[in-house]
């Protein structure tokens, strides 16, 4: 298997170990080695280095949730139902540590409806176990450093 390595060129990993990042020509997917050779953790295509630009639409309906899973990363919400809240529950930071999502949305969510984009297991967004965002045509953009979701960017 030919790889080449890629960015970021020097990143830590949660246990301590320096680590090179290594993108497979034959499937998009990355992985990292530690220093001593050893394959720590594989990542596909799209995970936060190499977006596949194509976003992951959500029709989102109140009193509803959806674990996301996918490995897009733009997530496009519009919401189709009645008044009340919709929850989008993040991917676990731990299993994509360095993953940038982008999570934006239309016109159709405001104060009445809103999406609760969520961490799981304990982990956070911010410090917080949730992120609202109730206005039209907003977004925001989080960080995975493999413990927590950081924003990074937000539209107000």
């Amino acid at each position: 298997m030919g790889v080449t390595v890629t960015k970021p060129q020097n990143v830590v990993s949660p246990n301590g170990n320096s680590l090179a990042l290594y993108k497979n020509p034959n499937n998009g997917g990355y992985y990292t080695k530690d220093i001593y050779g050893k394959i720590e953790k594989f990542y596909p295509q799209g995970f936060g280095y190499d977006s596949t630009d194509v976003p992951f639409k959500v029709n989102a309906t109140k009193d509803d949730s959806l674990q996301y899973d996918s490995v897009s990363d733009i997530i496009e919400i519009s919401f189709t139902g009645g008044a009340g809240d919709f929850t989008l529950f993040l991917p676990l930071a731990s299993d994509f540590p360095y993953r940038i999502l982008r999570i934006v949305n239309d016109q159709t969510v405001n104060a009445s409806n809103k999406i609760l984009i969520t961490a799981i297991n304990g982990e956070t967004i911010d410090g917080l176990s949730a992120y609202t965002v109730n206005k039209a045509y907003n977004g925001i953009q989080v960080w995975s450093d493999g413990t927590q979701w950081i924003v990074i960017q937000a539209k107000g």
